[in-house]
């Protein structure tokens, strides 16, 4: 793992989040005027010469939320590359109206972790991107993992004796009535005390 660079940031893009009070915004296009219906924030755009705004999450919804920060209510702005604004600037003007929660820069990721795994290069993570997950991750000196948090993977099955799975994998024992053969989304055998786990 690299640890110590500073985050590049976008000069032409930044975040911000609404208050919760507010609804979220109705994006519309009209004879290349951006609107969102908030005169404030439609002035903002033309004067600081955005040329898009979008969710920064796509599907978020109302119980997509931490506290106050809904995630429904996070936007991402596109400055015109060619224009004079610039994102620092934008986001501190864009801080001084009363409903918005919070403003700042879009971070550009960049690879600061890499696994430990042996066998990487034996599997096809290049060709589902995996490692553009990592990109995400950016803690220096800190490794991926939480005894809190479950991750299922539905495949046609795994190494479930891989050192690093082994002493991690989890199993439902609400699924497991005695030594029986249970159907769910996956079938768990208990075979002789060795676990065999297929999709069904």
């Amino acid at each position: 793992m690299v640890s110590g660079l500073e985050p590049e940031q976008s000069p032409n893009t930044f975040l911000f989040c609404l208050k919760p009070d507010l609804q979220p915004l109705e994006i519309s296009l009209n004879r290349g005027r951006l609107s969102v219906g908030l005169p404030e924030l439609d002035d903002f755009f033309q004067s600081h010469k955005v040329v898009k705004i979008e969710p920064w999450i796509k599907h978020a919804t109302e119980i997509d939320r931490d506290g106050d920060i809904y995630l429904n209510r996070i936007y991402r702005v596109y400055l015109d590359e060619n224009g004079l604004s610039r994102a620092d600037q934008s986001i501190a003007s864009i801080q001084e109206f009363p409903f918005i929660l919070y403003a700042e820069p879009e971070y550009i990721h960049q690879l600061f972790y890499e696994p430990n795994d042996d066998m990487f290069d034996n599997q096809c993570l290049d060709d589902m991107r995996v490692d553009l997950a990592w990109d995400y991750w950016d803690i220096p000196d800190v490794m991926p993992g939480d005894q809190n948090i479950l991750l299922a993977s539905v495949d046609t099955g795994m190494d479930y004796t891989h050192p690093v799975l082994i002493d991690n994998i989890w199993i439902n024992q609400g699924e497991l009535a005695g030594n029986e053969l249970v159907s769910s989304l996956f079938m768990i055998l208990l075979l002789n005390n060795v676990n065999l786990i297929s999709v069904l």
